[in-house]
């Protein structure tokens, strides 16, 4: 039987549907594995945390260092106030780890009378806390010039202590001792990177340290373990 001009006309229009989708899937080209995933929230390359997108990314940081914490011969707390300086290594935008020490400074005074003479102790304590940690950034922003960060750090609490003693009227003498105890705790902090190189950084740090144990004048003055409330306000160099 012979095609009608009905059936060659559907014909024809069924090779030409064919013919124009096959062109239309051949200029659709399948989404890469980025687009797939759907837009980042960032690149490393758009991060303030990061100022190269290839090579490591250290730090140098430094600024002013507090703690309180019960140090001394009675039982209230003392502040020690100082300075601290790290180095660390900026991993990604999520993560960093640093090696950090602070040099901290207390004195504190004691009065007392017995047996008819007075006096004073002066106690002098010079704190040295070498602390390793490890830091989880979280951005604020679009670019992560805003950054809360999560803390867990370790590391040992060196401290020298010196006495210095006098009684009214009759003299003075001073002796000294230094030991070491293991820390650890955890903080937070907020950083805010002024640019690709420079920031700025406030923390708060919660630690505990181990007992110590001091030789003064003969006698052995046993420093409990305690616990530790510290903060630093810092600026550092990116590079």
């Amino acid at each position: 039987m012979k095609p009608t001009t009905t059936s060659k006309t559907i014909c024809a229009l069924f090779t030409s549907l064919l013919v124009a989708s096959t062109s239309v899937l051949a200029q659709v080209a399948p989404p890469t594995p980025a687009q797939a995933a759907g837009p980042a929230y960032f690149s490393d390359g758009d991060s303030f945390a990061l100022p190269k997108t290839s090579g490591p990314n250290f730090y140098l940081e430094g600024g002013l260092a507090y703690m309180n914490a019960k140090i001394g011969l009675d039982q209230d707390n003392s502040d020690l106030w100082g300075a601290h300086v790290a180095f660390g290594w900026r991993i990604d935008k999520h993560s960093k780890i640093q090696v950090e020490m602070q040099a901290l400074f207390s004195s504190d005074d004691y009065y007392a009378s017995y047996g008819g003479y007075s006096g004073k102790i002066t106690q002098e304590v010079v704190a040295v806390p070498t602390l390793f940690s490890y830091s989880y950034c979280l951005p604020l922003d679009k670019n992560g010039q805003w950054e809360l960060h999560f803390t867990p750090t370790v590391g040992f609490y060196t401290a020298n202590m010196k006495l210095k003693g006098s009684i009214y009227g009759y003299g003075s003498a001073s002796d000294d001792d230094t030991d070491t105890s293991f820390v650890f705790g955890g903080g937070v902090g907020f950083t805010y990177h002024i640019n690709k190189n420079l920031y700025l950084d406030l923390s708060y740090r919660y630690m505990r340290a181990g007992s110590t144990d001091y030789q003064l004048f003969g006698t052995s003055f046993d420093q409990d373990a305690f616990n530790a409330n510290g903060a630093t306000f810092s600026i550092g160099w990116k590079f």
